[in-house]
């Protein structure tokens, strides 16, 4: 089902009242499809032991803070640990060790699904414990597996290169506005993910409370291959708070300071930061002035551009966040966020802009530098060219574009980025090789 714009919303809604009614509700009664009354006495109905009230599950474990020698390993459970902990072993062999770590006590006030037949996996207030391994003395470019043996649960993450390692291919992913309730973006993961991806970017819109059936508790196992693969780099998209204190209590909470520098500090904050790997800088930037710590003037964007630019083994810098300042989509462009992003850009060395929030796949090149629009991670997906007419003079420098469910898969090798738009059964829809 396609579903576009406003109506895409209100159609998740409609849809998980009616499937509520549906899989939730029967007669008055409660008894489902009600019998005819025949007057004769027909016994106790059998129905089944009743299922059982869900419970809190833990979180699987999902890895940030990953530099040339660090990596911050996360995971949260309902209940006090005894021990925080997890075995860390190189991928290609080597001594196993096990590493100790912190654990925090957090109330959440946030819950949804209760009460919601269809919701499998609720997500419940009360006291939760994120715990945290923050692991060194590692090796660049290397790539390591952990196990979490309280939750039985484990992934891998690689080091990130040197940045004088400009021969070694880096590989990752991007993906943007998942939303696993609706179908599409487990099956979309599994089909995107291998062996090679280093990491994965989100574009934005993680959750959505929004589609009713949606919770953090489903996120999770649905976002399994990608969180179990390597490090994972989120931007703040515009529902990361469709509820009062729900982007502190979840996003922010997962997330917080999801980059490390190389001594360990954390590089920016929860809602803008940096990273790099083999002399590629990468910016998360947030582009939603009403949720978390908001950059007017994004004066730390064009300082840290500045400060990448003079650093040992540079090459350029790929800068990330979700509303589209580039788009002929459902959603117009955000004309205020232009004005002051594109100067700051066309004063460094970024060839790349990556973008969410409209549900589809564009790709622009505006002098010289290409906007990617990826919001096509499992959502309603919209229509494609709503701004067109009003917007001729811009029409041109779009020069693919389509309606699919997506994700991209970049390859930056020693002179070039390759970047394929690859879809739901596998198909490259769009593919583009940049020199650099």
């Amino acid at each position: 089902m396609r579903t576009t714009g406003w109506c895409a919303d209100a159609l998740r809604v409609v849809l998980g009242l009616t499937m509520a009614a549906a899989l939730g509700c029967g007669d008055d009664d409660g008894d489902g499809d009600a019998p005819v009354d025949s007057g004769v006495d027909q016994g106790p109905r059998d129905f089944g032991p009743p299922e059982p009230d869900p419970e809190p599950i833990p979180k699987r474990p999902w890895v940030v803070g990953v530099n040339t020698t660090m990596a911050m390993v996360r995971w949260e459970t309902p209940d006090e640990p005894t021990t925080v902990e997890l075995t860390l072993t190189p991928e290609e062999g080597g001594e196993a060790r096990t590493i100790e770590g912190t654990s925090r006590e957090d109330t959440i006030t946030i819950e949804h699904g209760l009460g919601l037949a269809a919701v499998e996996l609720p997500d419940f207030a009360g006291t939760y414990y994120l715990q945290q391994v923050t692991i060194d003395e590692l090796t660049p470019n290397t790539c390591y597996t952990y196990e979490v043996t309280a939750i039985e649960e484990g992934g891998r993450f690689c080091t990130m290169h040197e940045p004088t390692d400009h021969t070694t291919p880096i590989e990752l992913l991007v993906v943007g506005d998942t939303s696993p309730v609706l179908g599409a973006t487990a099956g979309l993961i599994d089909l995107l993910v291998d062996d090679s991806v280093e990491m994965t970017i989100h574009a934005g819109d993680l959750q959505y409370y929004d589609a009713l059936f949606e919770t953090w508790a489903v996120w999770f196992p649905a976002h399994a291959p990608i969180l179990a693969q390597g490090a994972f780099w989120p931007t703040i998209g515009n529902h990361e708070e469709e509820r009062d204190g729900e982007y502190d209590q979840t996003y922010a909470r997962y997330f917080e300071n999801p980059s490390l520098t190389e001594a360990g500090e954390p590089d920016g904050n929860t809602s803008a930061y940096h990273f790099q790997s083999g002399g590629v800088h990468f910016f998360s930037v947030n582009s939603e002035d009403d949720i978390g710590e908001f950059d007017e003037d994004f004066s730390w964007l064009d300082e840290g551009l500045t400060a990448a630019e003079a650093s040992e083994g540079h090459r350029f810098s790929i800068v990330f966040f979700h509303r589209p300042i580039w788009t002929l989509a459902e959603h117009s462009p955000s004309e205020s966020l232009r004005a002051v992003i594109d100067p700051i850009l066309d004063a460094h060395e970024v060839p790349l802009v990556l973008q969410g929030h409209n549900h589809v796949y564009e790709r622009f090149s505006v002098d010289g530098r290409t906007y990617i629009v990826t919001g096509g991670g499992g959502s309603g997906l919209y229509t494609l060219d709503d701004q067109v007419e009003v917007r001729p003079d811009e029409a041109p420098l779009r020069v693919a574009a389509g309606v699919f469910q997506h994700g991209v898969r970049i390859t930056i090798d020693e002179t070039e980025m390759h970047l394929r738009a690859i879809d739901n059964e596998g198909t490259i829809q769009d593919e583009v090789t940049l020199p650099f």
